[in-house]
């Protein structure tokens, strides 16, 4: 998995479910849905509640920076949230 995949989550979300509505291209459908599981799991399997919570509302929510340091309660700096994001996501 890369960064950039973990990123398109929510475009892959969105597409997954035009396509389901739709019920077409069935690879296509597969495909999707593997990469959500693994973004999924991947964002699961982070012990540290606070960097999950990061990771998740910037990658599966597609906060802006502002935003996810908004959420946190600004107990972190936007800065400080993309330092925490780019360390952990750089570990796969």
């Amino acid at each position: 998995m890369t960064k950039n995949l973990l990123e398109q989550y929510p475009h892959i979300c969105g597409e997954l479910k035009d396509l389901e509505q739709k019920n077409r291209f069935p690879k296509r459908r597969e495909k999707l849905q593997q990469q959500k599981a693994q973004i999924e799991a991947f964002v699961d399997a982070i012990e540290d509640s606070r960097v999950r919570r990061i990771v998740s509302l910037r990658a599966l929510e597609g906060l802006s920076w502002q935003q996810v340091a908004g959420k946190m309660g600004y107990a972190i700096s936007e800065q400080n949230a993309r330092k925490i994001y780019s360390k952990k996501v750089k570990n796969f």
